[in-house]
């Protein structure tokens, strides 16, 4: 998403307490043509390389509480 101009902007719910995460549109991102050549040819890149890292990405990021709630085990 930053390729594209959008940036990370971390919320939290007031009454839950908990955060999430979405992204927020930069305006002062630049564009020519040739920067949306560049974004064009990087998407599929940046796309392969999300899948291949998406383990990784999941152990490093969930949330505890995820697992506190998980009744598989009993």
């Amino acid at each position: 998403m930053g390729l594209w101009g959008f940036e990370p902007d971390e919320e939290q719910d007031f009454v839950t307490g908990e955060s999430e995460t979405s992204f927020a549109y930069d305006p002062e991102t630049e564009w020519s043509w040739s920067k949306l050549a560049l974004r064009v040819l990087l998407t599929p890149i940046t796309l392969g390389l999300d899948c291949l890292t998406c383990p990784i990405q999941v152990v490093l990021f969930a949330s505890d509480d995820e697992d506190a709630h998980c009744h598989c085990h009993r």
